[in-house]
């Protein structure tokens, strides 16, 4: 709970969030060419700073 808390302190959850979707996107790109992506869902939570961040 400490992380969320301390990251939101400091502004940073706009940030980690664009890090994890960048993080989601590359590992989905490795597995682009398997049988099984097409069948791949991804889920991310963003933050509420990231949902008003223009």
């Amino acid at each position: 709970g400490n992380f969320i808390t301390i990251a939101e302190r400091y502004s940073l959850m706009t940030k980690i969030d664009r890090w994890v979707i960048q993080q989601a996107l590359e590992i989905l790109s490795l597995g682009k060419n398997s049988s099984h992506a097409r069948s791949i869902t991804l889920s991310i939570n963003l933050s509420g700073a990231s949902m008003s961040d223009e």
